[in-house]
């Protein structure tokens, strides 16, 4: 992959070429990832599910602490859409501020799972 980058900036590999090279690694490299993905989904499920056996919490030496963290809704507000309103309320002089910035309000779920805090190695 870097050789196949450096061969481009040094103009001896055409964009098209380089770029149809570097996505050929990507695909490869992703092919191999998901297994480990995969892997890694397995594993995390059967930490939780002894976590959640153990309270919830559990701190192992050498690893970390391990939490199951719940689930929760976060909240922010639309930047666009504030920006639109002020400038509004600006030119038309109105006053229901309060009103119009809840309606902008958005909400996300999010859902628990597993935090894992490894220790610092030393």
């Amino acid at each position: 992959m870097q050789n196949i980058y450096q061969l481009w900036q040094a103009g001896e590999l055409a964009n098209e070429q380089a770029l149809e090279e570097l996505c050929q690694a990507l695909d490869t490299l992703q092919d191999r990832l998901q297994p480990l993905q995969e892997s890694e989904q397995v594993l995390r499920a059967q930490i939780s599910e002894v976590v959640e056996r153990l309270g919830g919490r559990a701190e192992l030496a050498g690893f970390g602490s391990l939490n199951i963290t719940g689930a929760s809704v976060t909240s922010h507000y639309d930047r666009r859409g504030l920006d639109k309103l002020v400038e509004r309320l600006r030119d038309e002089g109105q006053a229901d501020l309060a009103a119009e910035i809840a309606s902008y309000r958005q909400e996300s779920a999010r859902s628990g799972g597993l935090r894992i805090s490894r220790s610092k190695q030393t």
